[in-house]
């Protein structure tokens, strides 16, 4: 517990750090419709996309409760900022859900960052060599532009037919790299514009 306590405050610090540049590039993200590069960079040296992960892997390993208090910090300096980094550090949450070797070969990438939507709303979900093949498109996947990796659901088909169990569709969700699909530019919105948060087509 006090490895996890001195690991918040030295976040809590590299936040505090960071408000200068995060304020300055505020309006660049706001116009670029996507977090400037120059604070992504900046988080990525900070090593605050990785807070949840465990220090043998290059995190400080805070709970949940902590990691939202190192986002509002950032926040407190810009909130498309905020949520981009409430995003990405939070990507190893799925730890929980996913093998060690998986858990593993995701976020052994010292750039790594995730992004994604869980809504299964038109989406597939198909069994193949390897894992599952999904089709569809994840809609306000925020952060999608600097991510290198897509978290989606999808229906569960088998011989093109929904898998229903107590009446309801059966839903499978996973994730792979982000070269795998394409990011449309749909997000067209006035303010918050710096979150990026386009749809993806996988």
């Amino acid at each position: 517990m006090s490895e996890s306590i001195n690991g918040f405050a030295e976040c809590m610090e590299r936040a505090r750090k960071l408000g200068p540049l995060i304020t300055e590039h505020a309006t660049e993200s706001e116009r670029l419709g996507q977090l400037s590069t120059k604070v992504v960079d900046a988080f990525h040296e900070a090593s605050l996309f990785r807070v949840m992960l465990p220090p043998q892997m290059g995190g400080f390993n805070l709970t949940i409760a902590q990691q939202c208090e190192v986002v509002e910090q950032i926040a407190r300096f810009d909130g498309a900022t905020g949520w981009n980094l409430a995003i990405a550090s939070g990507g190893p949450s799925i730890a929980n859900y996913v093998t060690r070797e998986a858990f593993e070969n995701v976020f052994s990438d010292a750039r790594v960052l995730c992004a994604g939507s869980f809504s299964p709303m038109g989406n597939s979900a198909v069994a193949c060599d390897g894992g599952f093949r999904y089709t569809g498109k994840a809609t306000y996947a925020s952060g999608c532009t600097q991510a290198t990796w897509l978290a989606v659901s999808g229906i569960l088909l088998v011989d093109g037919a929904p898998q229903i169990v107590n009446g309801i569709p059966k839903i499978r969700a996973g994730m792979f790299p982000l070269k795998s699909a394409k990011i449309l530019n749909t997000w067209s919105v006035s303010g918050l514009r710096g979150t990026g948060s386009n749809d993806v087509i996988f």
